[in-house]
């Protein structure tokens, strides 16, 4: 990107304006490849690969309970409006130089009513200087440990999120990937929201 800057020289003797030029190289946050929406996934030369993470995904919501069909016409009787759910489709690159294809389902959190779909905003997470006083301490205990009793061991959670229960009742909808990946019919998608019991992307009271 070019951007030229006008700056004046304020020395007495010379003053006058220069034209500086700055050039800046800057990485698109957004990889144009990456698709944004399933359909679009399905047509390219990766659609196994992204209708493989997105069943994933929902497969996920569905086997933990953290998505329960709720008929419609109930939450629009009890006055509740369900909020709107969109699909992100990430390419992350791997140190070892390949790829994982990554789909989130994420809320539009600036639907949600306050003391409604929530009641707070905050929620308590580990802070960085916490971590690295939990590391340093390991490490120094594994360095005194002679008999080397003391390891570090690194787990990945899948799904993690989804260990975040809700603390107030909140309804969304379906995700349009469900029809698509032949979970529901398009006719269950119309007559049914879901009733949420776990934490999502996107929402305000999301401890991520």
């Amino acid at each position: 990107l070019y951007n030229p800057i006008l700056v004046e020289d304020e020395t007495p003797a010379n003053r006058t304006t220069v034209e500086v030029q700055v050039v800046f190289t800057a990485k698109l946050c957004s990889d144009p490849g990456e698709p944004k929406t399933l359909a679009q996934a399905m047509s390219g030369p990766d659609s196994e690969k992204w209708r493989e993470t997105a069943a994933s995904k929902v497969t996920n919501f569905l086997s933990r309970g953290a998505w329960k069909k709720v008929k419609r016409t109930e939450v629009v009787q009890a006055g509740r409006k369900p909020v709107p759910v969109k699909t992100v489709f990430k390419i992350k690159d791997e140190q070892d130089g390949s790829k994982q294809y990554k789909t989130r389902f994420v809320t539009k959190g600036f639907h949600m009513i306050p003391g409604v779909d929530y009641t707070e905003s905050f929620l308590p997470v580990a802070h960085d200087s916490s971590v690295r006083m939990l590391f340093g301490t390991a490490l120094y205990y594994i360095r005194e440990d002679p008999e080397g009793k003391w390891t570090i061991h690194v787990y990945n959670v899948e799904a993690a999120f989804l260990n975040a229960k809700m603390g107030t009742q909140m309804f969304i909808e379906l995700p349009q990937e469900m029809v698509l990946l032949v979970f529901i019919t398009k006719e269950e998608q119309q007559e049914y929201v879901a009733g949420l019991t776990s934490s999502m992307y996107g929402n305000v009271d999301a401890a991520f």
